[in-house]
């Protein structure tokens, strides 16, 4: 039986703890996080635990649903167009709507 068969993958919650781990191999009292996704979701959790410890976080995209089919097939659309003609603009464009969600243009008439 291979190690991925066996593994339990931690919940959010065991992986907002791991960072007292890191935090005490490090000599750390507080920290100032950023995360992004997954990582943003995860210290908005560990900020919510132990406030004690968080000085500011910057945090993007930290949702906590699972992506949609339409997201999932975007997101293979696009690394397959990112390895075959790099970053182009329609890559870009997904990117921006990914972490920030529909983007309104402002143009400004100087």
């Amino acid at each position: 039986m291979a190690i991925r068969d066996r593994y339990i993958y931690p919940t959010m919650e065991e992986l907002s703890e791991q960072i007292l781990f890191v935090m005490s191999h490090y000599a750390l009292r507080s920290v100032i996080g950023f995360g992004v996704g997954v990582g943003a979701n995860v210290l908005a959790r560990f900020a919510l635990a132990h406030p004690e410890k968080v000085e500011a976080l910057c945090l993007v995209n930290c949702l906590s649903t699972q992506a949609g089919w339409i997201e999932w097939g975007y997101q293979k659309l696009n690394s397959r167009h990112l390895r075959s003609k790099g970053m182009t603009q329609a890559v870009l464009d997904y990117l921006m709507w990914h972490h920030f969600g529909r983007v309104k243009r402002l143009k400004l008439h100087i």
